[in-house]
């Protein structure tokens, strides 16, 4: 690794110390894997999450141009899925508690966004929340209402919850 991705890396997590709010947790979002071949789809449904966990300031979310470094500093692919072991090790490197993966699927007609909070000390699930829907034009709506949903439950992220949004659970 070079001296200068170090420093940076250094400022960043300092900086992540000083000026963060200590009983937040600090969240990482890759983007979402999916077996459907649609690039924008994917990018749209990662970044509506993102925005919905953003704005109910229940997390830290950490920066998505941090994430992009590491990403090619490690060698990783924006297409490959992330297992628990991988989303602990790039936790690790963010300082994050939570690494969130989210995956989208399309089984018996029906598109399936399941999300997935793994805890980076221990590597054990923290949450695992799923939604679905028949029209791929509610993906975007329903991975905000996922997004919403996780930080209602913030504080207490084992809460079960139920979204009636034209959707099927």
């Amino acid at each position: 690794m070079n001296v200068k991705f170090l420093s940076i890396l250094f400022i960043f997590f300092v900086s992540l110390y000083l000026f963060s709010d200590k009983s937040k947790n600090i969240i990482a979002i890759p983007d979402f894997y999916s077996s459907i071949k649609d690039n924008g789809i994917i990018e749209l449904i990662t970044e509506n999450f993102t925005e919905a966990v953003t704005k109910s300031s229940k997390f830290i979310v950490v920066e998505r141009n941090s994430l992009n470094k590491i990403y090619s500093e490690q060698n990783l692919s924006y297409n490959e899925e992330f297992n628990q072991s991988k989303a602990v090790k790039l936790g690790e490197l963010l300082g994050a508690n939570i690494v969130i993966l989210g995956k989208i699927s399309l089984l018996n007609g029906s598109y399936l966004i399941t999300v997935k909070g793994v805890d980076v000390e221990t590597g054990s699930l923290k949450f695992s929340e799923s939604i679905s829907t028949k029209d791929i034009k509610l993906l975007a709506t329903i991975s905000k209402e996922i997004g919403y949903s996780i930080s209602y439950y913030g504080e207490n992220i084992y809460k079960a919850f139920d979204i009636n949004f034209g959707c099927s659970l």
